[in-house]
């Protein structure tokens, strides 16, 4: 197992692990510390997790530093472990390095001392790490929790926008309701109206004609009244005959008879004028 270092150096207030893991498929790794002696153990942030190692392919590893450090130990998991020289532009040799493997040792292995100081870092790490992470699920929790809050305010502000917004459309439902029955209303007294005008029309056309008939009449009268004027001789006013008894005659009506029908037209007509001019 071996790790090739292509980059170890500070980049934007962080400092920046970069390289290829080779020898570890299958292997899975935890939250990379970085131990660097004299300067506190360093945590990655959580931009890469969880941090897959594939063979031969680029892994990287970010870490909340604002300056350099010196030679320093790479942790991945409890028994993976790389040393890394001091950081800098020239730390990134590209050159695998191997990984401290540290291996169940077999039953017919002898026994090998082990470094109670490494194993006490490695736990340590985890415990950090697995503290860190139990923070930042707790932070992530209060945010889910948060947008949460909000959603739910914000969907009961919609329902009140749309319970105001079914009011409204009730309102305007009843207010079209309302002009639709005034405007039938309006429809029916215009009709009505209409009819009535109508009728108007036709009593005022037949009132017309009635009138042109008695004008007609009046005249063909006047006519009739001035020729039996001519006829009678005379040129002072017209006096009408007293009425006598009824003489029959064979050669026809005597022109007193003409003279009181005549008489009796005018009157009519005059009578029909008085009517006419009433209305």
């Amino acid at each position: 197992m071996a790790f090739a270092l292509d980059r170890f150096d500070v980049d934007d207030g962080r400092l920046v692990v970069a390289g290829r893991w080779y020898g570890v498929t299958g292997r899975r790794f935890v939250r990379p510390v970085l131990h660097a002696p004299g300067q506190r153990r360093l945590i990655a942030v959580l931009d890469h997790k969880p941090w897959v190692a594939e063979e031969g392919r680029e892994w990287l590893a970010v870490f909340p530093h604002d300056g350099g450090v010196g030679p320093a130990r790479l942790q991945v998991a409890t028994d993976i472990a790389v040393e890394l020289p001091a950081s800098g532009p020239d730390a990134g040799d590209g050159v695998p390095r191997p990984a401290r493997l540290s291996a169940p040792r077999k039953a017919e292995e002898p026994r090998r001392p082990t470094s109670v100081e490494d194993e006490r870092d490695a736990a340590a790490a985890q415990i950090e790490a697995f503290r860190l992470e139990k923070v930042e699920a707790r932070a992530e929790a209060d945010r889910l929790r948060g947008q949460l809050d909000d959603a739910r305010k914000e969907s009961e502000r919609l329902q009140t926008e749309l319970d105001h917004a079914r009011t409204d459309i009730d309102n305007l439902r009843t207010e079209l309701s309302h002009v639709r029955a005034e405007a039938n209303t309006l429809r029916q007294g215009h009709d009505e109206a209409k009819a009535k005008a109508d009728q108007l029309e036709a009593e005022v056309s037949g009132l017309r004609t009635d009138t042109h008939r008695a004008v007609s009449e009046r005249s063909a009268a006047q006519l009739e009244l001035d020729r039996m004027r001519r006829t009678g001789g005379g040129s002072g006013p017209y006096i009408a005959p007293r009425p006598v008894p009824f003489q029959p005659r064979s050669s026809g009506p005597s022109w007193q008879l003409r003279v009181l029908a005549a008489a009796i037209v005018v009157i009519a007509v005059g009578v029909l004028l008085l009517v006419v001019g009433g209305f």
